[in-house]
């Protein structure tokens, strides 16, 4: 990482995660101006690969995510706090996943979060 006045190499003073883990935060220090600023890292999901039903591939797209959620959610606050419970899970598996496999991580945190956004988001996936 550079700095951000003299574009010069820093160093990392001090380092926590960030959000449940999700990101991390960083703060640096310039190693030859001594200007210390503050980073948040996280993890780039632009590296995982759907496998559609069809055979086709494409990039995990997060939004997807949260708006099947979000029928099922009370309100947009849990529907985001639970879409980046999935996607944070999701992270942890391998770099290219099925679309039936996010099905059933989205099912299964639905399931733990409640019977009812559980019972919502089926109704909602069987519109489709």
């Amino acid at each position: 990482m550079v700095c951000t006045l003299c574009q010069h190499k820093t160093k990392v003073t001090n380092s926590r995660p960030f959000r449940a883990g999700a990101e991390v935060w960083r703060r640096r220090e310039c190693l030859s101006c001594r200007h210390v600023f503050t980073t948040y890292e996280r993890y780039n999901y632009r590296d995982i690969t759907v496998l559609k039903r069809s055979g086709a591939q494409e990039e995990l797209n997060t939004d997807k995510i949260l708006l099947s959620i979000a029928y099922a959610a009370k309100s947009p606050s849990e529907a985001i706090e639970l879409a980046k419970t999935v996607i944070e899970k999701l992270a942890i598996s391998n770099q290219t996943i099925k679309s039936t496999d996010i099905a059933h991580v989205v099912i299964n945190t639905l399931a733990n979060y409640s019977k009812a956004a559980h019972a919502r988001y089926n109704s909602y996936q069987l519109e489709k």
